[in-house]
């Protein structure tokens, strides 16, 4: 019996469900095979949730859930459903009381001793310890060093990962990275949409880059509409920024951003199954 497209795509996402096990690193294995054998746009919705299952199986595997939380259903936990939603947010709740901030800052000090040494692998290995003890600030370092491969082996793939872990986090400067990585295709699948998500959650944090790389593509309109007025005011709040950004500039930003990331969302809701 013919599939159609969408049967296709689901049958992929499924399968890569379907390989999840109690060994998250056979798991991770398994699943990034399946992502990167998707090489055709037809699968897009597939790769895309793949690839955010992907994500949720690092965060298992770097944090080491299952060694202080206890048993974790791998596979519960990576599926984008209901039950699926309600059992992944309890788990992060626990996995964040397991933060220890003092240690953190430890690290953090650590890998600044080693920045300042021209130590790279020292300055990489502290700068993992502090983000897995709930640091952004670190999560985004670390992403970037796995960018390019300062201090380690590169890896574009998981320099993603830990922008997007980041930017879960809050951690503005992940957002407006993370969204440069979709809009390049740098470690993900490109998603120029998805991009204008990231942008626009950067925007709204009043990132400066992020301000200015939203206005840029609402001038263009690569995706959803163009408004070159509203990008040129964005892009103009963003070179003033330098300067200080008075409460009605905010407000703009923030009203405007909030506005385009409820689009995009609804977009990615529709043709990519989700954030």
């Amino acid at each position: 019996m013919d599939m159609s497209l969408e049967e296709m795509n689901q049958c992929s996402i499924d399968m890569a469900i379907g390989v999840i096990t109690d060994d998250v690193d056979e798991s991770i294995k398994a699943v990034r095979s399946l992502y990167e054998n998707i090489r055709n746009d037809f699968f897009l919705f597939a790769k895309r949730q793949i690839e955010i299952i992907l994500f949720r199986l690092y965060v298992l595997k770097y944090y080491k859930v299952s060694q202080r939380l206890g048993a974790v259903d791998n596979q519960l936990y990576c599926m984008q459903t209901v039950l699926g939603i309600k059992y992944r947010l309890e788990v992060i709740r626990n996995l964040d009381r397991t933060f220890d901030l003092v240690k953190a800052r430890e690290y953090l000090a650590g890998a600044m001793n080693a920045y300042k040494e021209n130590n790279s692998e020292g300055e990489f290995e502290f700068m993992g310890k502090a983000a897995l003890q709930g640091r952004a600030d670190a999560a985004f370092n670390y992403g970037a060093m796995l960018m390019d491969g300062e201090g380690c082996e590169k890896d574009e793939f998981l320099g993603a990962f830990w922008y997007w872990q980041a930017a879960q986090m809050g951690y503005p400067g992940a957002m407006g990275n993370l969204a440069c990585c979709y809009y390049n295709g740098r470690g993900v699948w490109q998603g120029k949409v998805r991009a204008l998500y990231w942008f626009a959650f950067g925007a709204i944090e009043l990132h400066k880059a992020s301000i200015w790389n939203l206005g840029a593509m609402l001038s263009k309109g690569e995706v959803l509409s163009r408004d070159e007025a509203t990008g040129s005011a964005l892009k103009a709040i963003s070179d003033a920024m330098e300067h200080g950004v008075d409460e009605k500039a905010e407000e703009y930003v923030r009203k405007t951003a909030s506005a385009i990331q409820q689009a995009a969302a609804e977009w990615l809701a529709e043709n990519e199954g989700g954030i």
